[in-house]
């Protein structure tokens, strides 16, 4: 059985997690405290219900849309550098593309949930990075929203395959020197 680190995302709850970033950096950059390597994405997919998976589009999806199925993803970054020995902190960014909801659906079946998200939206992967430098087998990261049993929108990133590189997902682990 493969198993997978797990970042949940409340859907109402968001805004308590959400940070911004500037621009992604390439590579690797001396900020001062440490060494901030950048990691790609190197696979991710949305999974919707058991057996239906989309690999093909540019959205990664999470939520539950009534007459639709629970969507949820799976991303993979590149593995940590052999030269970061001391991991600071790791934080996943996403950019976030929109909610939605069915179009044929009224408020009342598919309530709009409020968002301020624009742009990249940053999720703390500390954990889990710290858990694959010691040795875990980085088979990337199962994102859901903590609601998704109940019926409303979605919220949809843009994934690996989006036409503009500068809105895909990337990780930023802080090494120590």
């Amino acid at each position: 059985m493969v198993s997978f680190s797990t970042v949940s995302l409340p859907l109402v709850l968001v805004s308590l997690i959400v940070g911004f970033c500037g621009r992604p950096i390439n590579g690797q950059v001396d900020v001062g405290v440490g060494i901030l390597y950048k990691l790609e994405d190197a696979q991710d997919v949305f999974l919707e219900g058991d057996t239906n998976t989309m690999n093909s589009i540019d959205q990664l999806i999470v939520g539950n849309v009534p007459s639709f199925n629970k969507k949820r993803f799976l991303v993979q970054f590149e593995n940590i550098s052999p030269t970061c020995t001391t991991i600071l902190w790791a934080k996943m960014y996403l950019h976030f593309f929109r909610g939605a909801r069915a179009s044929f659906q009224t408020p009342a079946v598919a309530p709009f949930i409020p968002r301020t998200l624009q742009g990249y939206v940053e999720f703390d992967m500390t954990e889990a990075a710290r858990n694959w430098k010691d040795g875990a087998a980085n088979n990337g990261l199962l994102v859901w929203a903590t609601n998704e049993n109940e019926a409303g929108t979605d919220l949809r990133f843009y994934s690996r395959r989006h036409i503009d590189a500068t809105k895909r997902p990337f990780v930023n682990v802080l090494c120590a020197y």
